[in-house]
This record gives C-alpha cells, structure tokens and sequence, in this order.
C-alpha cells in the first residue's frame, strides 16, 4: 500500500515544451496575416487613380496658360456737363440703370437763356450794319463819280487855258488857278477812291452778296447757334447703357465745364484683362479660347477669346516706369496684360461687375492665330496679294507678307 500510495512522477518539463513551442509558433503566424484583397485593390485603385489625374494635369498644363491675375473690366465713361451752371435736377442715383439718351442732370437755364435773346438781337444788329455799309458804299460811289467829273472839268479847264496862255490870250493868272484847281480836282478823286475802298472792305469787297452770306451775319449767326446748343448742354443725357457709379453732383451744386460728375459702366460687354508673365506668352495667340471663373460664382465658366495682347509691359507703362539703367539691377519677371473678351453677354443670374478677380485659363494648342493685331490697310494689302495669280515668286511673297509668316513653330 504504501508503493501504491508514493506519489506518480510528474510529467517531464521537456516532454511539454514541444507543445508550448507549436502553440507559440500558432499565435504570431495567425497574427502575421497579410492585409485583406479588398485593401490590397483599393490601394492599388488609389494608385492608378493619382497616376491619372497627374496625366491629365500634365497634359492639361501643356496646353493651358492659367493665371489668377486677372479682373474684370468695362467702358467707364465719365459724365460732365459741356457748360457751367447750377444744377437744378438730378434724376438718377448711384447704380441705377440708364438707357442711351436718358436724362441724367439738369441745369438752370435762366443765365443761357438771356444770352441767346442777346445773341438773336446780335444778329439782327449784323444784318441791318450790313445794309448800312452797303449805303456807304452807293454813297462812296457816288463820291468817286463826282471827284471824277470834277477832275475831268479841271482836266479840260486847264488844258483851254494852256492854250490860251500859249497865244497870250489869257493871264499867267488864270493859268495858275487852273492849274490848282485839277490838282485840288485829283486829290479829291484820290480821296473819293480811298473811300469807297475802306466802305467795299467793311463787306469784304463784296457788297452784292446776299445779307446772309455776309461775314458779319454768319459771324452773328454762329453766335447765336452756339447759345442754342449752349441752353441744349444745360440737359446732360447718357451716352450710352449702363450704369450709374461715384455719383459726385447734387442739387444746387456749381458746376465747372468739363468736371467729373458720375461715371457710367457698361456691364452689358464686359472683359477680362489677364496680367500674365512674359515666360508665359509664348503660346498666347490672339483668337485663342479662354474659360474664366470669377470668385463670386463658384462654379460659373465663363467663355471667351484672346482679342489683343498689349504693346508694352505693365510696368513700362506705370507712373513712375523702372529706371533699370541706374543703381543695382535685379531682374524682375515682367506682366504684359491681355485683352480678353467674352463669347456672349453675362446672364442676368451672374452679372459681371468692374474689378472682380478672376481666373482665366488660355487654350494654347491652337498656335496658327497672330502675335498683333493687323491694320486694316495691311489686311486690304494681304486680301489684293491673294487674289492675284500664283506664281511661285508670288507664293512666297505672299508667304512673307502673312501675319502668321514670322510666328515661332509650335
């Protein structure tokens, strides 16, 4: 009993750390797993996904110029009167939209108004010295007529007394009063001439003229036209459509001809002026297509076209230019601006306003269109040398005289 009572030997500690071994090996390979396919797909998706959109983007940016500087712009038009006087009416305010020939200021007329009765009675005054000076000369005429008998008597007189003298018929006396008389006789002739010459000047030499051809009624005359147009000045309309901005005038105020008083801007045809860098007008085209996007609508496009690029760099043309020639230079890349105009009107739900920004994005694949815009006279000159007969000096003749002849191969 006791044998059977001693304790049974316990397991062997190496006999159980195979097991321990295997149960650890199972833990950290269960735990090793590689991530599931669907992770594996989605990443690799991931991959072709960005590989495609920096295609795109490459091939986009190869033929696209984009900019952010750029903003939109229209035809202001100041708005001044073109005479001076008190304001006594202003109909409009501040972006109200007017119409061609509105009514947008007007003007007291009382002191214009008197100067047109004083030009009328300017007028009637010219006609009737008019008619005057051609009573003076009849007067003159008839001046010179009698000086010119007169003289011719005198003539006569002394030419019978010489004679007489010559047979000692009559006195030396006599002789010598004849003799005074027709030099008293040429004198007055002379005068008579000289008059009626200073009376056919005051008409221009010209007396027979009609009243209304005269110098001095088509001198009043102008007058009077110009108070008129004067009293027509004093109602100021709009030019053109648009709309009313900086309105500076009001009721009562005194106006200066000429003087800034409202601004008009037309929304109905408004443009973009993109300031793009000098690196990147190498493949601006004049005709090219462009999608503009303002910040105001998110996700309006915008269409247009290249309508000129500017002769001269922004800076060239500032109000203080560079003076690159003086002190230490740093070279600055320059912006030329370019003038850009939409397709078609803006809808009524995305109007344009002066001065948003906005980005443009110029399609530059098409190379073919010209760097400057061609007069009309050079374009008349290229359609003549088209429509003549082709020869093959004429070719390239016409190949050179072509705008797009000296433009860089793309």
């Amino acid at each position: 009993m006791r044998e059977s009572e001693k304790e049974t030997p316990e397991p062997d500690a190496d006999m159980e750390r195979p097991n321990a071994d295997v149960r650890a090996k199972d833990g950290p390979a269960s735990a090793k797993k590689g991530p599931p396919r669907l992770v594996l797909l989605a990443g690799g998706l991931a991959v072709l996904a960005g590989l495609y959109f920096a295609w795109d983007w490459w091939r986009y940016a190869r033929t696209h110029v984009t900019t952010e500087n750029a903003y939109v712009q229209a035809d202001v038009t100041p708005v001044s009167a073109r005479v001076g006087g008190t304001v006594a009416a202003v109909p409009v305010d501040d972006n109200d939209a007017v119409r061609k020939g509105d009514v947008l200021l007007r003007l007291d007329v009382a002191d214009l108004e008197l100067a047109l009765k004083a030009a009328e009675a300017r007028l009637a005054q010219a006609k009737t010295q008019v008619e005057v000076y051609r009573a003076n000369i009849e007067q003159a005429r008839a001046a010179v007529e009698m000086a010119t008998a007169e003289a011719e008597r005198a003539r006569a007189d002394l030419r019978r007394t010489t004679d007489l003298a010559g047979q000692q018929v009559v006195s030396t006396q006599a002789l010598d009063h004849d003799r005074t008389a027709y030099r008293v006789a040429e004198s007055k002739l002379i005068a008579a001439v000289r008059a009626l010459d200073s009376a056919l000047s005051a008409l221009d030499g010209n007396p027979d003229l009609p009243t209304d051809a005269q110098y001095l009624v088509r001198e009043a005359q102008a007058a009077l036209d110009q108070a008129r147009l004067n009293v027509s000045y004093t109602t100021v309309e709009a030019p053109a459509g648009g709309y009313i901005s900086q309105r500076r005038v009001e009721v009562g105020q005194r106006i200066q001809p000429g003087q800034p008083l409202m601004a008009l801007v037309g929304l109905d045809d408004p443009y973009v002026v993109a300031n793009f860098k000098e690196t990147e007008l190498t493949k601006i085209r004049i005709g090219q297509s462009v999608e503009i996007k303002v910040d105001v609508y998110p996700g309006v496009v915008y269409t247009g076209r290249v309508a000129g690029i500017d002769a001269g760099t922004g800076a060239a043309f500032a109000l203080l230019p560079p003076q690159n020639a003086s002190g230490n230079w740093v070279k600055v890349v320059q912006r030329v601006p370019v003038k850009i105009v939409l397709e078609k009107a803006p809808p009524e739900t995305h109007p344009l306003r002066v001065g948003l920004s906005a980005e443009v994005s110029v399609n530059a694949k098409d190379l073919s269109g010209p760097l400057l815009r061609a007069h009309e006279s050079t374009l008349r000159r290229h359609r003549r040398a088209e429509s003549a007969p082709r020869t093959a000096l004429g070719e390239r003749a016409v190949a050179e005289a072509s705008p797009a002849a000296n433009l860089p191969r793309p």
